[in-house]
């Protein structure tokens, strides 16, 4: 009896669209992984000169002012970690990888609540098997860090309930912070977000009271870097 009841949820993982995706996105990645090293830009020797600032001398000022802080700090993590050591961009390329798979997660998660399991398995295979994602993921650049967190708001806006409460709009204002201190190009999301929530709240003071603590995370996250910014370069804001 025992053996019958725990034999059909053995299986059912197997069968489960969930797994075939993330296989999928294993799967892809493995091969990449053989090339030891990520593929250089221009932009790449900027952003590693600002991780080696920070990594090695706390420095955070000298860093170019299109730049924003938060991939710098990514790559410092590795820098820090094994300083000068063949493997250190391999394991920043790894590292990408992962976080390409957990934006493929994402993506499954939030596109399954809203069109169902059939177009977010298409979806999320589509995403995780493209040539330039694998790319980008090879590269020490901000791309993947970006999708990462902007298929994390994406996931959090789709199984959101019909009335957000209140750690749900801080937790999406903190992402959208997040977002605009990896690329800039994402300052402007958050009005996109309050006039999601007014439509989703439909009512003026639950719609107010929301929008406020969405703004306030968001200020939370990228208020400290402008003034940063302001002390030591006399401009106050995100990036130049």
């Amino acid at each position: 009896m025992v053996k019958n009841m725990g034999s059909p949820g053995r299986g059912r993982f197997w069968k489960s669209p969930l797994f075939w995706v993330l296989a999928a996105a294993v799967l892809a990645r493995l091969p990449l992984l053989l090339y030891n090293g990520g593929i250089l830009w221009p932009d790449s020797l900027s952003f590693l000169a600002s991780a080696e600032n920070i990594a090695f001398r706390g420095d955070f000022a000298q860093h170019r002012m299109f730049n924003t802080p938060l991939y710098p700090m990514f790559l410092s993590l590795f820098l820090k970690l094994l300083p000068q050591a063949p493997v250190t961009g391999w394991l920043i390329v790894l590292a990408q990888h992962l976080l390409g798979i957990g934006s493929t997660l994402f993506l499954w998660l939030g596109g399954r609540r809203l069109f169902g399991a059939a177009p977010a398995l298409l979806g999320a295979l589509l995403f995780t098997l493209h040539p330039v994602v694998l790319y980008y993921e090879h590269v020490p650049h901000t791309e993947t860090l970006f999708v990462f967190f902007l298929a994390w708001l994406f996931m959090r806006v789709a199984r959101a309930p019909e009335a957000p409460g209140a750690w749900r709009a801080a937790e999406l204002g903190l992402l959208c912070g997040l977002l605009t201190l990896t690329r800039p190009v994402a300052k402007l999301l958050v009005l996109t977000l309050l006039l999601w929530l007014a439509l989703r709240l439909r009512r003026l003071k639950p719609a107010l009271a929301r929008g406020t603590l969405l703004v306030l995370a968001y200020a939370a996250a990228v208020l400290p870097w402008m003034a940063f910014n302001y002390r030591n370069a006399g401009y106050f804001g995100i990036s130049k």
